[in-house]
Formats: C-alpha cells, structure tokens, sequence
C-alpha cells in the first residue's frame, strides 16, 4: 500500500492513503446516493394502542358479569332484609338483600321476617354477592348460607315482597307466586301493604 502527497496552498503536503475503502470518503462518511437508517419501531404508540383495545374489550363486557362478592359470619340481624357480617378482615359491615323488601319494623310480620333470617343465616358463614350500595352505607346483593339463596328464601317462606318488578331472576317472581297461593307469611291476611307503600304513608303522616 503507498501514499500520495498532496500539496496544499500553504506549502504542505497531505499524505492521501489509497489504501482508504472504496466509497467512504476521508471522513468516514459513505459516499453515493444518501440512504436514510431504519427508524426504531415507536413502542410507546404500539403500548398506547394495545392499553385502548384493552380498555374497548373491557366495555364491552356488561356490567354484570363482574361480580365482586365478600365472605364472613352473619353476626347480627337487624330485620327481615338487612343484616350484619364480620368478613375475613375482621371488619364489621351492614348488608341489605337485594331483590327483595321485608316489611317495616311497625308492620304485620315485620318480627316474624326477622325471625326467619335469623333461622337462616345467624352465627353461619355466608357469601354477599355484591350488587350495589346503600343509600345509607353498607352492601346491597344476594346472599349464600349452606348452598341456599337466602334472598329466595325470605320470599318463598312468605316473608318479603320482590322489590324490582318484573323480577330479573324468574325464580323470585314463581317463588312469590306460590307463596301467595298458600297464604303464607303475609300474604295469610289480606290487604297487606308493601313496605315501600308503608314507607310513603308514614312520611305524609310526619309532615
């Protein structure tokens, strides 16, 4: 490999090295038709967009098919519809039936309601399957003793009245059916008035 002087304006002479590639030029740059490098993939937007399929699956999927339940010991019942549980964290909660409407504390069979909930689930280990919360605080859902909706229970022992009509499971509205058919509970005397009719009444008598 040789050297060639290059002679510069200034009287010195620059060494050019004919051993240099081919098609790079004295800088280190390749010579020819400018091609561009391959831009790194842009990640973060691929992130972005899997985070908003994620979140557009997630709406999809109705509301009721994410149940959030708790589980405890039924430690106190207040009445025909609403009661007390101690969960795994040691924490006391208030749980309301959903469904359903047991009668107010001054009404017919109001005692006997309470009773039959006590029968039911006192001192037991249940599951609330969480449907919403209380106007007032706690949990409002259906709750599970020893294989039982007790929800059901309370209406077919004649004990509660279905709260949503029509029923969003069939099984309150056939259960309610015969249990009026059989007179029993309060449907043994006739006339008798739902709780939330009762609840109207007693509000006009204050005012």
């Amino acid at each position: 490999m040789t050297a060639s002087p290059m002679r510069l304006g200034s009287g010195k002479t620059l060494l050019s090295d004919s051993s240099q590639p081919a098609g790079r030029s004295s800088q280190g740059l390749r010579s020819g038709p400018f091609r561009p490098a391959a831009l790194p993939a842009n990640r973060p937007t691929r992130v972005r967009l899997r985070s908003m399929l994620t979140l557009l699956v997630t709406l999809a999927i109705p509301a009721g098919a994410i149940a959030d339940s708790i589980t405890g010991q039924a430690i106190a019942v207040l009445d025909g519809d609403t009661f007390e549980i101690r969960d795994s964290a040691n924490t006391i909660q208030r749980v309301r039936l959903s469904l359903i409407d047991a009668p107010e504390k001054h009404q017919d069979f109001s005692s006997d309601s309470k009773i039959s909930l006590t029968e039911l689930i006192q001192g037991k280990a249940v599951r609330v399957d969480i449907a919403g919360t209380g106007q007032h605080g706690g949990w409002i859902g259906k709750v599970w003793v020893d294989g039982l909706d007790a929800n059901l229970e309370q209406i077919k022992r004649g004990m509660a009245w279905i709260l949503a009509k029509p029923s969003p499971d069939p099984r309150y509205f056939d259960a309610e059916k015969d249990a009026r058919m059989a007179r029993r509970g309060i449907w043994s005397k006739d006339g008798a008035v739902p709780p939330w009719e009762y609840r109207n009444l007693e509000i006009r008598w204050r005012e």
